[in-house]
This record gives C-alpha cells, sequence and structure tokens, in this order.
C-alpha cells in the first residue's frame, strides 16, 4: 500500500509498545522500514516545535509498503476500537480505508 508522510506518522502512532516477543520483532522491523531515511529528512526538511509537540515538514514522499497480515491485523484492530469508541482522528482517515477495508 502506498503511504504518505503524515500517513506514516499516523500508522507509527499505532503500532503497539508491548506484546509478545514475536510480534514485538514485527513491529520493530514495520517501524524501521516506515521510518525515514536520511535522504528523505533532508529532503522533508522537518522541524519540530517543542512548544506545541508538533512536527512539520515541506512537500510529500509517497512510499509503497508491505505489511504482513500480523502488521495489518494490529493496525486494522485498533482502528476498528478506536472507532467503535468514538477516538478516531482526522490523520486517521485517510489510512483507516486502506487497513480496514483492505484497498491497497
Amino acid at each position: 500500500m502506498k503511504l504518505n508522510v503524515s500517513e506514516r506518522l499516523a500508522v507509527l502512532e499505532l503500532l503497539p509498545t508491548s506484546g509478545s516477543f514475536l510480534n514485538l520483532k514485527l513491529v520493530r522491523e514495520a517501524r524501521e522500514e516506515l521510518s525515514f531515511t536520511e535522504e528523505e529528512t533532508q529532503k522533508l526538511e522537518f522541524v519540530t516545535d517543542a512548544a506545541t509537540n508538533t512536527v512539520r515538514w515541506v512537500g510529500d514522499i509517497e512510499r509503497e509498503f508491505t505489511f504482513g497480515p500480523t502488521i495489518i491485523g494490529m493496525v486494522s484492530e485498533t482502528l476498528a476500537a478506536r472507532d467503535k469508541k468514538e477516538l478516531l482522528e482526522f490523520r486517521h482517515l485517510s489510512i483507516y480505508p486502506k487497513f480496514i477495508a483492505g484497498e491497497k
């Protein structure tokens, strides 16, 4: 599936920080893949605003990612749980159909 910068950041935020040994190995690999390369970081010119705890960048980069069923399941479950509790945020709107509906 193709993800842009904001979608990559949203997915990173949704990945669990605890779990089984095997699942955490998969999460680590997914985090590494979703992370930004040095070239991307230079091109996007990330700026962190400490006062508002936000990140800004210049432009956008869209990349293709292939996630296995475990990672897709983790993100889907988290999105579905947030949806049920009405806790989805605007940053989740574009990734929701990619993970819940299986749009690729």
